[in-house]
C-alpha cells in the first residue's frame, strides 16, 4: 500500500512528476473531450434544442446537490497532511451517507423544482440523473488519493473509459430507441457507474473500520471553505440557466446550455489539465514563496499559450462552425457562444489560480472574491433578459461581465500575495494575448467574406494556426516556444 512518505520520496523531481501528470491528465481530458465533441455533433443533429434544455434544467438541480455531496472533502484529502489511512477511512464513511441523503431530497422534490424552472417535463429526468449523487460518492476518496499521489497514469483508465460508456449508451438510446433527453440522462448515470467500478479497480487503497472525529472536523473545517466557494461557483454558473429557463423556456435553455458547454471546452478544460496537477504540486512547495511564484508564473504562461489561440479561433469561426457542424437550428446561440468563449479564456486563468490559493491554505479568498462576480451577475441577468429582452445573447453577456470582474479580483489578490509587479504583469499579459486577438480578427473577417460552408471553416482553421504562430514569434520572439519546451521536458 502506498503511503504519503513513499510518495514524497518517489524518484524524480517534483517538476518531472508534474510534467508526467500533465501528460496523463491531458490524455484523459483531451481524449474524453474529443470524444464528447464528436458525440455532441452527432446528437445535435438528432436531438432538438428542447431535449438539451430539459436535461439542462434537471442538471441545474443535480449540480446544486453535487456541491454538497463532496462538501469539499475531495480537495481536503489532497491538501491534508493527517495520517493517510485514518483520514481516508473517515472521509469514506461520510460520503455515501451524504450521497443517499441528497438523492432522497432530489427524488422527493423533483416535481416542485421542475415547476420552479418552468420545465415540468424535467421531473423524472431529475430523479434519473440524481442517481449519480449516490453512486458517485463511493469513488470520491480513492480518486482523491490517486490525485494526491499524482498517480495520473493509473487514474487515466477510470477517467477516460466512462466517456466511452456514456457515448455508447447515449447514442444507442438516442438512435435505436428514440429516447430523447433520457438518452443523455441514462448515459450520464451509466458513465458514473463505470467510473466508480474502475477507480476501485486501479486503486490499491482500501478503507479500515475506523472513524476519527478529530480528523473529520479537520476535513470539514477545510472543506467548508471549499464548499462555500463551491456554492458561489454553483450559483454563479447556474443562475444564468435558471433565468433562461424561467424566462425563455426549455428550448432557449438548450441553445444556451450547449453554447456554454462548448465554450468551456477550450477554456476550463484545458486549464483543468494543468490546474489538477498544480494543486498537489503547489502543496509541496507552499513554504518557498520564490519557488511558488516562479512555478505559478510558468503555469500561467503555458495556460495562456494554449488557451488563447483556441478561444480566439473558436470565437472567430463560430458563425461558420455552428451552422456547418451542428445545423441551422442551433444558429441563434452563435453570439452567446462567442461571448462565453472570449471571457471563458480569462476565466480559465483565474481557475488555475484557484489551485494556488487552495495549496497555500487560502480557500476563503475564492469565496470572498466570488461574491462580487455573483452580485454583478444577479444584477445583469434580469437587466439583459427582462428589461432589454436580449434572450440567450443577454445571458451570455451577463456571465461574461461577471466572470471578467471575478477573475480580475482573484488576480489582484494573488498579485499582492506573491508580490508581483502590476506593470510588468500587464505588459507580459498583453504580449501573450495580442497574437491570439490579431489572429481572431483576421479569421473572423475571412469568414464574413466567404460562404458559410465546410471549405470556409477548414480555411479558417488552417489560416488561424499559421497566423497565430507567426504573430506569436513576431511579438514575443522564441521565448514562448522555449518555455513550453522547458515545461514539457523537451
Amino acid at each position: 500500500m502506498t503511503t504519503d512518505t513513499q510518495v514524497a520520496q518517489a524518484p524524480g523531481s517534483l517538476l518531472g512528476r508534474a510534467r508526467k501528470g500533465v501528460l496523463w491528465v491531458s490524455v484523459v481530458v483531451y481524449g474524453s473531450k474529443v470524444l464528447n465533441v464528436a458525440t455532441t455533433l452527432i446528437l445535435a443533429r438528432i436531438l432538438a434544442p428542447e431535449d438539451y434544455g430539459l436535461l439542462a434544467a434537471a442538471s441545474v438541480v443535480v449540480a446544486a446537490l453535487v456541491v454538497f455531496t463532496d462538501m469539499g472533502l475531495g480537495t481536503a484529502i489532497v491538501q491534508s497532511k493527517a495520517d493517510r489511512q485514518r483520514m481516508a477511512s473517515t472521509a469514506f464513511f461520510l460520503m455515501p451517507a451524504i450521497g443517499l441523503l441528497l438523492y432522497l431530497v432530489a427524488f422527493a422534490s423533483a416535481g416542485t423544482l421542475a415547476d420552479l424552472l418552468n420545465s415540468p417535463r424535467s421531473e423524472n429526468l431529475i430523479r434519473v440523473v440524481s442517481l449519480s449523487l449516490l453512486l458517485g460518492s463511493f469513488a470520491t476518496v480513492p480518486a482523491a488519493l490517486l490525485e494526491k499521489d499524482m498517480a495520473y497514469k493509473r487514474k487515466a483508465i477510470p477517467d477516460l473509459v466512462p466517456t466511452f460508456v456514456y457515448i455508447a449508451v447515449t447514442l444507442v438510446l438516442a438512435t435505436a430507441f428514440d429516447a430523447g433527453p433520457y438518452s443523455l440522462a441514462i448515459g450520464s448515470v451509466s458513465s458514473t457507474v463505470a467510473a466508480v467500478v474502475l477507480v476501485w479497480a486501479v486503486s490499491s487503497w482500501r478503507p479500515s473500520w475506523c472513524f476519527d472525529w478529530a480528523i473529520a472536523k479537520q476535513l470539514v473545517s477545510f472543506g467548508k471553505h471549499v464548499l462555500g466557494g463551491g456554492v458561489i461557483i454553483y450559483v454563479t454558473t447556474n443562475m444564468d440557466n435558471i433565468f433562461v429557463s424561467r424566462v425563455e423556456g426549455p428550448a432557449a435553455l438548450g441553445l444556451y446550455g450547449l453554447a456554454y458547454s462548448l465554450a468551456n471546452l477550450p477554456a476550463t478544460h484545458i486549464a483543468d489539465v494543468i490546474g489538477r496537477v498544480l494543486l498537489p504540486s503547489f502543496v509541496q512547495m507552499n513554504d518557498d514563496l520564490a519557488r511558488l511564484r516562479r512555478n505559478y508564473v510558468r503555469s500561467l504562461k503555458l495556460i495562456t499559450l494554449v488557451v488563447s489561440p483556441v478561444v480566439a479561433g473558436l470565437a472567430a469561426t463560430s458563425p461558420v462552425l455552428v451552422p456547418v457542424l451542428l445545423g441551422p437550428k442551433w444558429e441563434p446561440m452563435v453570439p452567446a457562444l462567442a461571448l462565453l468563449l472570449v471571457f471563458g479564456g480569462i476565466r480559465s486563468v483565474a481557475g488555475s489560480t484557484g489551485s494556488l490559493l487552495l495549496a497555500v491554505g487560502r480557500p476563503g479568498v475564492i469565496f470572498v472574491t466570488g461574491l462580487t462576480g455573483l452580485a454583478l451577475q444577479a444584477i445583469a441577468l434580469p437587466v439583459f433578459l427582462l428589461v432589454l429582452d436580449m434572450g440567450v445573447t443577454g445571458a451570455g453577456l451577463a456571465v461574461a461581465l461577471a466572470s471578467l470582474v471575478n477573475s480580475a479580483l482573484i488576480m489582484a489578490v494573488v498579485q499582492r500575495m506573491l508580490h508581483f509587479s502590476g506593470r510588468r504583469t500587464l505588459a507580459l499579459g498583453t504580449r501573450r494575448l495580442l497574437p491570439a486577438a490579431l489572429m481572431g480578427g483576421v479569421v473572423w473577417g475571412v469568414g464574413t467574406a466567404l460562404p458559410v460552408a465546410l471549405p470556409t471553416l477548414l480555411l479558417q482553421v488552417v489560416l488561424g494556426a499559421a497566423l497565430y504562430v507567426g504573430f506569436l514569434v513576431l511579438i514575443n520572439g522564441r521565448a514562448p516556444i522555449d518555455e513550453a519546451r522547458a515545461l514539457t521536458g523537451r
